[in-house]
């Protein structure tokens, strides 16, 4: 489906409380941006194809996100030397507060703190003792929980890695299609 941008398509997916436009850069054959859109507002995720640590959208370790009116907001770095699909502990750099904060994802639960090594800590442990990850269907951000080191803990689907391998799925036939 042509989009508003002259080199850009996108591909449209919608549900009952929102949906994902993907859209294309045509002459690199890539992922441009994606716009996750919900009744409350759209956030859009930008791979940041500069540099050697985001080649391709499959090896991304560096993007931008942000809500409709500020898309760039957040600076987001993988801090494993995996692609943030895959990743496990992240940097974010809020450019509106200038705070930066670390999050990790394990066993469905989203861990998130200025202190990495707390972060790291608490991965760790929910590695070795997983709990059941977010029920199927349940919304990307759950209500969030504080941990015993004070950090915020949120049940979230994306840090359930059969949740994470079908969205990059997914994604990767939207990059392949002409």
């Amino acid at each position: 489906m042509p989009a508003s941008h002259s080199h850009l398509k996108y591909v449209e997916a919608k549900g009952d409380k929102g949906g994902v436009d993907i859209y294309v850069d045509e002459d690199h054959r890539r992922i441009d941006h994606m716009a996750f859109i919900s009744p409350k507002g759209s956030f859009s995720y930008r791979p940041v194809y500069e540099g050697n640590d985001c080649p391709t959208f499959e090896r991304c370790e560096h993007a931008a996100a942000g809500p409709e009116k500020q898309p760039s907001r957040f600076d987001i770095r993988s801090l494993d030397g995996e692609p943030l699909s895959q990743s496990r502990i992240f940097e974010v750099n809020d450019s509106v507060s200038g705070i930066k904060y670390y999050n990790g994802c394990a066993g469905g639960r989203l861990y998130s703190g200025k202190n990495r090594q707390t972060v790291e800590s608490e991965l760790k442990v929910a590695l070795e003792s997983p709990e059941p990850p977010p029920a199927k269907g349940a919304p990307m951000l759950g209500a969030p929980e504080t941990s015993e080191s004070g950090d915020v803990v949120i049940p979230d689907t994306f840090c359930d890695w059969s949740f994470r391998r079908q969205q990059a799925e997914m994604a990767k036939k939207s990059q392949a299609a002409p």
